[in-house]
């Protein structure tokens, strides 16, 4: 009996492997290329939602948005553990896990690489989807501009000098590249930011205008507006 289940087990165990091996060779259909992107009003809203979700990530994994901020600044007293005390200090380059992780900057520059991968991809929507808009675009683009610019701020906040990267890679390669001092990041930024500023309203969607098909009181808070690009300016 118990060689026969053994038996009847090891059968089971070829065929399940034998299954995932063949779904593994077949391509996905739910996948999109590149080539099927930035043709519809849908694509452009999901890469914009995409730049969002990427800077959210930036901030929130490990804590960062408090540990580089707050607790770097002083404003907490760590009672108990070291690694957080070792970030109160300034100590960055302590042999602590968490210390590792938070001063990754790869997870900022996916942000930056996103932003300007949408700034170059997304007017060939408005040529494709009547319904993509030119003033949509502006405000699409000064949206991602904008968070590119904060995403230099930050890390400027962080690391102090870091790469400054004002195109996209999209082509599956991201060279090495030296260090920027921060004064021309953090100019860079601004000057980004102001030109952001230009073409960020102060709310979407109206009435007679909806921003992706909602009005304004759906957008309220959530998404990089006039007031919002102006604050980070001043």
């Amino acid at each position: 009996m118990k060689k026969l289940r053994l038996a009847l087990f090891s059968a089971l165990a070829c065929l399940f492997l034998q299954s995932c091996n063949d779904f593994l060779d077949v391509d996905p259909k739910h996948a999109a290329s590149e080539t099927q992107q930035w043709k519809t009003l849908e694509d452009t809203r999901s890469a914009l939602m995409g730049v969002y979700g990427l800077t959210r990530a930036a901030l929130a994994d490990n804590n960062t948005h408090w540990i580089c901020g707050d607790l770097r600044k002083g404003d907490f007293t760590v009672y108990k553990r070291s690694d957080l005390q070792a970030v109160s200090d300034n100590e960055l380059n302590k042999p602590y896990d968490l210390l590792k992780k938070v001063s990754n900057w790869r997870r900022f520059y996916a942000v930056i690489n996103a932003a300007s991968v949408f700034m170059e991809k997304a007017p060939r929507t408005v040529e494709l989807d009547r319904s993509y808009s030119e003033q949509n675009l502006k405000y699409d683009i000064a949206q991602v501009r904008a968070l590119r610019a904060f995403a230099y701020f930050y890390m400027v906040r962080i690391w102090g000098d870091v790469p400054l990267v004002t195109y996209s890679y999209d082509n599956g390669t991201f060279p090495s590249m030296p260090r920027t001092d921060a004064q021309t990041v953090l100019s860079y930024a601004k000057a980004e930011l102001l030109t952001a500023i230009k073409d960020l309203p102060y709310q979407y969607g109206t009435q007679t205008n909806l921003y992706y098909g909602s009005y304004g009181a759906q957008w309220q808070g959530k998404l990089f507006n006039l007031k919002s690009a102006t604050t980070r300016i001043i």
